[in-house]
C-alpha cells in the first residue's frame, strides 16, 4: 500500500483533471447524441420524402385514372352529342370500363340512330307530300313545310298562270287500252313537267289530260310555254301518239289569291282570280285561232316590254314583232265571260320564223284589224277577202272574216258603244253560231 499525501494544491489540480475528463466525456456523449439525432432526422426526412412521393404518385395515378376513365369519356360523349345535334346521327359505341359511362354511351348512340332513322323517314314523307303539294307552292304561300299549312291560309300575289291541254285527246284515247292511256299520259307529263320546273314554275293541278301551272315571273312562263311546244315537236318526231300530239297553252299574269280550301279532314290548295279564268279561256281559244300559245299583254310585258300604246294607235310591232327571244303576233281583243274590260291577246311563236309567211302582209293585216275594231264590218270582210288570196293558210284572217259575218248577222255586242275596240271574242262564243 502506498499512501499518498496530497496537499490542498494537489487536490485542486486533481479536481480540475476530473472536471476536464468529465467535460470530454460530456462532449463525446453530446456528439454521439448529435450524430444520432442527425441520423434520425435524415431518416425522418427520407421517410417524409418517400411518403410525399408516394402520395404524389398516388395522386398522379388517381388523376390519370380519372382522366382516362371519366374525363376523356365524358368529353367524347359531349362531342358525340354535339355531332348528333349537327345532324351526324350515326356513331359507333366506344368501350368504357365504367359501367355508368358505358351505359350512357350506349343510350346516346341508340338515340342518335333513332333520330337519324326518324329524320330519314321525315325526308321520305316530305318528298311524298311534295308529289301532291309542291314545295314551291308552300314557299309561295310563305310556309316552311306542310305541317304549317292550315285551312284558310291565303296570300295575294302577282303570278303567271298557265293552262295546257292536249288537243283531240278523247279521239286519240279511243284507240288505247286503259293501261296504254295512262302510260302515254304519264309519259307526256313526265316530259312536260321538268320543262315547267326548269323555268321556275310548278304544276298546281292535273286536269285529266291538261294541267295548271304557276310561275312567279311571267318571262319564265313565256319561256316555258315555248319550250313545251318544242318538247311536243320532239315527241312527235319520236312517233309518240302516232306523231299526232298537239297541245294548246294559255298564259295570263295578274293578281291571284293563293290558298287552301276544303275542310279539316280534306284540304286542297288552289288559286282563285279572273287571271285563272282568262288563262283557261286562252288555252281553249288556241283551238279557234289554230295556234300553239296564246298570251295576254300583261304576260308579255316583262318578257318583251310592250309599250302601253293606246288601242287606237296601232304600231307596226303590235301586229308581228319580236323582242329578245320572243316572237309574237297580235291576235285581237277578247272579252271572256265575267270580264268587263277587253283583254289584248297575242300568239307567241314556238319556233323562230314562225310568222315569216305573213311578214310581207303586215300593212293589210293592220288595216284589217283596225277596221274590225272600229266596227267597220264591210271593210273588214273586203280586206279579209284580199288577204285570203295572198295568205290562204292564215287562220287569223279566217277568224276575223267569220266574226265579221256573225256580227253582221246577229248584230254587234250590246255592251259595245264604239269607245273601245270591238272584241273579237266575247262571252265564250268561240264558234260561228
Amino acid at each position: 500500500r502506498v499512501t499518498v499525501r496530497c496537499t490542498h494544491t494537489h487536490r485542486i489540480a486533481l479536481q480540475q483533471v476530473v472536471l476536464l475528463v468529465e467535460e470530454k466525456e460530456l462532449l463525446a456523449n453530446s456528439r454521439k447524441v448529435e450524430r444520432i439525432m442527425t441520423s434520425g432526422m435524415v431518416v425522418v426526412a427520407v421517410a417524409v420524402g418517400l411518403l410525399v412521393a408516394t402520395m404524389m404518385g398516388v395522386a398522379i395515378a388517381f388523376t390519370t385514372l380519372m382522366r382516362r376513365n371519366i374525363s376523356v369519356p365524358l368529353s367524347q360523349l359531349m362531342q358525340m352529342m354535339d355531332s348528333i345535334g349537327k345532324g351526324n346521327y350515326y356513331h359507333d359505341t366506344p368501350y368504357y370500363p365504367l359501367y355508368e359511362l358505358q351505359s350512357t354511351a350506349d343510350v346516346v348512340s341508340r338515340v342518335g340512330r333513332q333520330l337519324g332513322q326518324n329524320v330519314e323517314f321525315l325526308h321520305i314523307l316530305n318528298r311524298g307530300y311534295q308529289r301532291f303539294l309542291p314545295k314551291a307552292f308552300l314557299e309561295t304561300l310563305g310556309k316552311r313545310d306542310v305541317t304549317k299549312v292550315e285551312l284558310g291560309n291565303c296570300k295575294e300575289q302577282i303570278l303567271s298562270i298557265m293552262f295546257g291541254d292536249i288537243r283531240n285527246f278523247a279521239a286519240i284515247s279511243m284507240a288505247m287500252t286503259p293501261q296504254e292511256l295512262f302510260q302515254a299520259l304519264n309519259y307526256y307529263l313526265s316530259q312536260v313537267g321538268p320543262v315547267i320546273s326548269k323555268h321556275g314554275g310548278f304544276i298546281d293541278k292535273y286536269l285529266g289530260d291538261g294541267f295548271l301551272a304557276i310561275f312567279r315571273d311571267s318571262a319564265n312562263a313565256i319561256a316555258a310555254a315555248k319550250d313545251i311546244q318544242q318538247c311536243i315537236t320532239r315527241l312527235n318526231q319520236e312517233g309518240f301518239m302516232q306523231g299526232q300530239l298537239r297541245v294548246g297553252v294559255g298564259v295570263h299574269t295578274g293578281p291571284v289569291l293563293l290558298g287552301t280550301v276544303g275542310f279539316e279532314d280534306r284540304m286542297d290548295v288552289t288559286v282563285i282570280a279572273d287571271v285563272v279564268n282568262i288563262a283557261s279561256r286562252l288555252e281553249d281559244m288556241t283551238k279557234l285561232f289554230k295556234c300553239k300559245v296564246l298570251a295576254t299583254e300583261e304576260a308579255l310585258k316583262t318578257s318583251i316590254h310592250l309599250d302601253n300604246t293606246s288601242h287606237s294607235e296601232f304600231s307596226f310591232s303590235d301586229v308581228v314583232s319580236s323582242a329578245g327571244h320572243v316572237e309574237y303576233r297580235f291576235v285581237g281583243h277578247i272579252c271572256p265571260k265575267g270580264v268587263s274590260t277587253p283583254v289584248r291577246v297575242y300568239s307567241v311563236a314556238a319556233e323562230p320564223g314562225e310568222f315569216a309567211e305573213i311578214e310581207p302582209f303586215i300593212a293589210p293585216l293592220q288595216n284589217m284589224i283596225r277596221a274590225f275594231e272600229r266596227g267597220e264590218l264591210p271593210e273588214t270582210l273586203q280586206l279579209c277577202g284580199q288577204l285570203d288570196k295572198q295568205i290562204p293558210n292564215d287562220s287569223l284572217v279566217q277568224v276575223y272574216a267569220d266574226r265579221a259575218r256573225v256580227y253582221q248577222q246577229n248584230g254587234l255586242p250590246p255592251f259595245w258603244d264604239g269607245s273601245s275596240p270591238l272584241p273579237l271574242v266575247f262571252d265564250q262564243k268561240f264558234t260561228n253560231s
